[in-house]
């Protein structure tokens, strides 16, 4: 073959062995067949290797990180192809499992929605996929990668997000009043930080220097995208700290391994739909029998997101320089400019504080 592997195949005639040197070919195309000099690709199974090679072949990535991609294979993955081989996946199969994972009859079921993934989600998938059989290729299992010859659709188009309004944020500030859990939303809006960073906050990362209150936001992605964030004392005065080890913002339930546990992401769903009801009560929506009743108030298109993003338009607003604007929204892992993010630091970030007025951040939403 091209790429140096030989190959054998027994047969009784010439029909047969033409049939099987063909088979081998759409193989060694499709980037399945097994590699010769490594008889283990035939054993091997995907479900037995891919949580070693994440934690063996991925070291500059955070632990967090490497969590969330074993979550992922072990959700979307593991059930379909982990009890296979790698030399057993093709191309087309790949290629099924993506349809099946864009397609919207094809969609699991929670609580009556239907989940659609959206195109970053399965570009995720797609990676994580690649990652396997780039290391199946490095340990000579397989001589290709059958992605290399697939196309899948995109998933959901994610829709751009728009910052919250003034308004919006005022009536978050008002239910948060009444129930201390939709402050997790208030953090996103008053110091910009992603949904999955407000989960993981413990009290050991809510610090004080030169009595100014900060965030330890412990990075997400990679292990270089630390940062101190200060925070507003009208928050921090208000935030449900308790032991250092203990989330900010803790699961209440009579599961006894969930007890006190952060804020996943269905338990973030979860919280969002109750605030945004409430939301829209406060703003005086009717209800009857517990459901709102239409026209809802509060923008349909209106999501977490939106306050960080609101957060980033008040710092722009506030004039903040553009490289402080990129280091306190933790954007440190952009390949462009990840030596000015880090160049910057914790102590810049501490320098930011001394030099700015963040208490503006709350003054700033009219």
């Amino acid at each position: 073959m091209s790429d140096g592997s030989i190959y054998h195949v027994n047969a009784h005639t010439k029909r047969e062995r033409d049939e099987k040197i063909r088979k081998r070919e759409d193989k060694i195309r499709a980037g399945t067949a097994y590699n010769k000099s490594n008889p283990a690709g035939r054993t091997v199974l995907i479900e037995q290797v891919y949580e070693t090679w994440i934690d063996e072949k991925r070291k500059k990535t955070s632990p967090r990180y490497k969590q969330n991609i074993k979550t992922r294979m072990k959700k979307h993955i593991m059930p379909t192809f982990g009890k296979m081989t790698f030399a057993e996946v093709d191309s087309d199969m790949i290629e099924a499992f993506f349809d099946d994972l864009t397609s919207e009859s094809k969609k699991a079921t929670k609580g009556g929605h239907k989940e659609q993934f959206s195109d970053s989600y399965v570009k995720k998938i797609k990676t994580d996929f690649n990652f396997l059989f780039k290391c199946a290729i490095k340990e000579k299992y397989v001589t290709r990668n059958p992605l290399d010859t697939i196309s899948q659709d995109e998933g959901k188009k994610q829709v751009n997000r728009r910052p919250a309004t003034d308004e919006e944020v005022d009536l978050l500030r008002k239910v948060a009043d009444d129930d201390s859990r939709f402050m997790f939303f208030l953090v996103m809006a008053f110091c910009g930080l992603r949904n999955s960073e407000v989960a993981r906050l413990k009290g050991e990362d809510c610090i004080e220097i030169d009595d100014k209150p900060f965030f330890h936001v412990k990075g997400t992605k990679s292990v270089k995208a630390d940062r101190l964030v200060p925070v507003p004392l009208e928050l921090w005065l208000q935030l449900p700290i308790q032991g250092p080890d203990d989330y900010i913002f803790r699961l209440t339930t009579n599961h006894p391994h969930r007890a006190n546990d952060y804020y996943d992401s269905s338990a973030q769903r979860r919280l969002w739909l109750e605030c945004k009801k409430q939301m829209n009560i406060k703003a005086g929506c009717a209800t009857h029998e517990g459901h709102l009743v239409p026209p809802l108030p509060v923008a349909e298109d209106l999501t977490p997101y939106c306050f960080r993003h609101a957060y980033a338009t008040k710092l722009h607003e506030l004039k903040v320089p553009l490289d402080y604007r990129k280091y306190m929204l933790g954007h440190a892992q952009i390949s462009t400019t990840i030596d000015i993010y880090t160049q910057l630091g914790l102590i810049t970030a501490k320098d930011l504080a001394k030099s700015f007025d963040f208490e503006s951040i709350t003054n700033a939403y009219k």
